[in-house]
């Protein structure tokens, strides 16, 4: 577990020794997007001002291993955007929601990796004003 939270929150200057990432989705973000490739679908991108609300969710895979995922929400009606943990860019790709989501909460992410059940754990949520314009538009497949 704790390697878990020291590869996600532990700034390396050095090259790490370890694996690449263990799933074939990859995430990428710049000053506005958030951009979501998976193989065999379409990419899909959200905004920063569209995003909603951030969740960990956690699923217990076997009686000895978790599986995580951040479901990104935007607007109402739209399928939230999935990340695994362990996606490329999944470090670059905190690293961005911890400066563009003011409130963004470390505390929560080390709370959902530490439980052994099934859940979903809230990390950030837009303000009411922000949550309200941000239903008007929403994630959009990017070709």
């Amino acid at each position: 577990m704790l390697g878990i939270l020291a590869k996600l929150f532990i700034h390396r200057t050095e090259p790490s020794k370890e694996a690449g990432p263990v799933s074939p989705v990859v995430v990428s973000t710049d000053e506005t997007i958030i951009r979501v490739h998976q193989p065999d679908a379409p990419d899909r991108s959200l905004t920063w001002e569209e995003i909603t609300n951030v969740t960990v969710v956690a699923k217990v895979s076997s009686p000895a291993e978790m599986d995580f995922r951040w479901t990104i929400a935007g607007s109402r009606g739209h399928a939230p955007i999935i990340v695994p943990f362990g996606a490329s860019g999944e470090r670059e790709f905190i690293r961005a929601m911890q400066g563009h989501l003011q409130g963004f909460d470390n505390m929560a992410v080390v709370e959902a990796l530490s439980t052994s059940r099934d859940g979903s754990f809230p990390i950030w949520e837009a303000p009411p004003a922000k949550a309200a314009a941000s239903h008007k538009s929403g994630i959009r497949s990017v070709s």
